[in-house]
């Protein structure tokens, strides 16, 4: 029998995803929201070739971009800071939970658990100030997701979003300059460049499509797409802006595949 940890978080994971799932809102973009919210592949087939093509593939693989985005909007109720010390912890501890639950939602897949870990130590590095760099945590956090799932060592799952953090640790190192607009545009870049060069090996060729779509496209995916589709899951009249943004985000690609 199929006992220990991994099994039992498998086991509970399938029975969050289902009913993620089975409360998806009927929307033009319920494929989109699906694959975003709760971690399900999407069902249309020229959508995901469209990812593919675009090298965007990897941002439909619930991963540290999207806890990260989740903890950050979690982290705003620390703004209460006139709560007593147990309301403080209270909603520390809903912070975590929550994250603990998107990620049994999205199936706690290998990614999803590199992520947690990325974010656990994140966190720690905040707390007990060790002075890691982000090139330390992304670097153990999938160490430790591999010592917890060796068979993880070949799931293109995990080092697909795993590579492309790696690829973004260059902007960390050069945060301190004198003309940060500028530098901040040419490590867009450099980083997308990167992140393609290190995607040839999963997807098989090098694309300046998907140099582009990761330089320019990614971010508004992070900031933008998969916030609105968190919010229309939780609240449906959030439908038709949801419907209309992904709407854009395909024109888009389309027009940087043309």
């Amino acid at each position: 029998s199929k006992i220990g940890l991994p099994f039992l978080l498998a086991d509970l994971s399938k029975v969050f995803h289902r009913q993620c799932l089975f409360h998806l809102p009927q929307i033009s973009s319920q494929d989109w929201v699906g694959a975003l919210v709760c971690g399900e592949r999407l069902s249309n087939p020229l959508l995901y070739k469209l990812l593919i093509d675009t090298s965007l593939v990897h941002l439909l693989v619930i991963s540290v971009g999207h806890l990260q985005m989740l903890s950050w909007a979690l982290e705003q109720t620390n703004r209460f800071q006139k709560l007593p010390a147990w309301g403080r912890n209270g909603l520390t501890l809903f912070r975590w939970l929550s994250l603990f639950v998107f990620a049994l939602i999205s199936g706690f897949h290998p990614p999803v658990f590199r992520a947690l870990i990325a974010e656990i130590l994140r966190a720690l590095n905040l707390h007990f100030r060790f002075g890691w760099n982000l090139f330390v945590i992304t670097t153990t956090s999938g160490l430790l997701a591999l010592a917890y799932q060796p068979a993880w060592l070949f799931s293109l799952s995990l080092y697909l979003p795993w590579i492309c953090c790696l690829g973004f640790c260059i902007i960390a190192f050069r945060r301190d300059t004198r003309h940060r607009h500028r530098e901040s545009i040419r490590d867009l870049l450099i980083t997308a460049t990167l992140i393609q060069i290190l995607l040839i090996i999963p997807l098989g060729e090098f694309r300046w499509a998907g140099v582009i779509a990761n330089a320019f496209l990614m971010p508004l995916f992070g900031l933008f797409l998969f916030p609105i589709s968190a919010l229309t899951y939780l609240f449906r009249f959030f439908g038709p802006v949801c419907d209309f943004f992904f709407w854009c985000f395909e024109q888009l690609l389309r027009y940087v595949l043309d």
